[in-house]
């Protein structure tokens, strides 16, 4: 079954390359498809069992220092691809952020801040939910260190992300003034 609303905005830039500001468009085929596709993973990920292993039964190696669980670097990839989508999917769907709102955003930058912060909220909710949902099943339940490990990293991920594409577009600048020389 489709979505009306996908395909109108897949309708309304799928030719464009541009957005007349030399800036490339994100795709917008149903931009919020891949955060739930994310998230379902992630729930489901997280209400499966977690294997234990038996008091002495440990190899004597500890990849990770002495505190930390081993499903922290888990939650924090999970969570900052998860807000990493969600930001995007927020640039792609409303075109008053993709386009910088001219008359509102005047050029500073608040639509990315308004998408990043989007990704932020977006993927803690579902990291909350999750838990919440954890605290249901009898072999998981609900941590708050869960919750500040997962806000941690949506919020890396974002900023990550952010630098990242700051760098790309600094080097393709760069590029560009090279050869119009």
């Amino acid at each position: 079954m489709s979505n009306p609303e996908c395909e109108s905005a897949q309708d309304e830039s799928a030719d464009r390359t541009n957005d007349g500001r030399g800036t490339r468009t994100v795709p917008s085929r149903c931009p919020w498809a891949a955060v739930a596709g994310a998230a379902a993973v992630v729930l489901l990920a997280s209400l499966l069992p977690v294997p234990v292993v038996a008091p002495g039964g440990s190899t004597g190696i500890d990849p990770l220092p002495a505190g930390v669980s081993l499903t922290v670097p888990f939650h924090l990839a999970g969570y900052a691809l998860l807000s990493v989508l969600a930001a995007r999917a927020s640039l792609a769907s409303w075109p008053a952020i993709r386009r910088g709102d001219r008359e509102n955003d005047n050029g500073n930058g608040a639509g990315i801040v308004v998408a990043s912060g989007t990704g932020i909220v977006v993927a803690t909710a579902v990291g909350f939910g999750v838990e919440l949902a954890q605290s249901t099943i009898p072999w998981r339940s609900f941590a708050w260190g869960d919750v500040a490990v997962n806000a941690v990293g949506a919020t890396a991920g974002v900023v990550i992300a952010g630098v990242f594409a700051a760098a790309v577009a600094v080097a393709a600048t760069a590029v560009g003034d090279r050869r119009s020389r």
